[in-house]
């Protein structure tokens, strides 16, 4: 008999309801998103997911209630987050259902230190893309901080989190030195201290992804690769974007929606992102050759010649 846990249903924000306060953030899955970490590789939008808890705190089965923009892979990537969150089972018990929407946008907000009320913003222009940077292939986000005054104005702007690249990080505080605010109410907390998140992505949609030449990818790249060190390409939007594409035919083919059949899918996505390195490494070297070709023509080749490569290993093993 269905128990009257299983029957319901909590209506929380993920990232501030405090119904969902013991919600545990994931580990660090390469490929696999999360809204508290992902750099935004489409256009911001949202997504509800309904899940269903386990003894162990895990959620699942989970699925997808609504998602905006639709078509933007903001569902899937939501149901990749809650396979590998959990909550705190002796706050949601076993069977109890949790319907979670998340709003992708959140971090380009204004960000208020000590939860002071958020001041209203008279003037709030945002940067320009320089374009010779754009043109060096330069992108990212900048986090800058800031001072609000009791007279409106913004004071001691700086950098906080750089972009690596001087001309993006330099658009991104002249932009936030030009904001103004309302004056301060009596019992208003001032000077206050603010953030903002600022974005350069060259590739904010997957059909700008798609239709990006070898040359603007391989300039892309090129700068990432000498700006990040450490070679995590995960933190890239066009490298992430591109895998996501990839895997379109896997969702459009996953119409059944059963819980099975949402794992299998899963098990896939997981085995995909062990092998897509090599193929983002070949179609690089491949548009050293044919720099004006669509990128994601010469990824899907290379993604096939893969899949191709697989099965008759396959077939050689047995």
């Amino acid at each position: 008999m269905r128990s009257a846990a299983a029957g319901l249903v909590l209506i929380a924000a993920l990232m501030a309801g405090p119904a969902l306060a013991d919600l545990r953030p994931p580990p660090k899955d390469p490929l696999l998103p999360e809204p508290l970490r992902e750099p935004r590789y489409v256009t911001p939008g949202k997504a509800e997911v309904e899940c269903t808890v386990k003894a162990s705190g895990a959620l699942g089965p989970c699925k997808v209630v609504s998602e905006s923009p639709p078509g933007e892979g903001f569902g899937r990537a939501t149901l990749h987050w809650t396979e590998i969150a959990h909550v705190d089972p002796a706050r949601y018990p076993p069977g109890a259902v949790l319907r979670i929407p998340v709003d992708w946008s959140d971090g380009h907000s204004l960000e208020v230190a000590d939860g002071a009320p958020t001041p209203n913003a008279l003037r709030s222009p945002e940067p320009p893309y320089p374009a010779e940077a754009r043109e060096r292939g330069e992108h990212g986000e900048v986090v800058v901080r800031g001072v609000v005054q009791a007279n409106g104005a913004m004071t001691g702007v700086s950098v906080e989190q750089s972009s690596r690249s001087e001309a993006l990080d330099a658009a991104a505080l002249a932009a936030f030195r030009s904001w103004t605010f309302e004056q301060a109410e009596p019992d208003d907390k001032r000077p206050l201290s603010v953030t903002r998140r600022f974005s350069f992505q060259k590739d904010t949609t997957y059909e700008g992804v798609e239709h990006k030449s070898c040359r603007e990818a391989a300039t892309d790249m090129a700068w990432f690769d000498r700006t990040h060190p450490d070679g995590n390409r995960v933190k890239d939007n066009l490298y992430r974007a591109a895998f996501w594409i990839l895997q379109r035919p896997v969702d459009e083919a996953n119409t059944k929606g059963t819980d099975e059949e949402t794992e299998r899918v899963m098990a896939l996505y997981r085995a995909h992102a062990h092998r897509f390195p090599r193929v983002f490494d070949a179609a690089l070297a491949d548009c050293a050759t044919q720099p004006e070709r669509p990128f994601m023509q010469v990824v899907t080749a290379q993604w096939k010649a893969s899949e191709a490569a697989r099965r008759v290993g396959r077939k050689a093993r047995r």
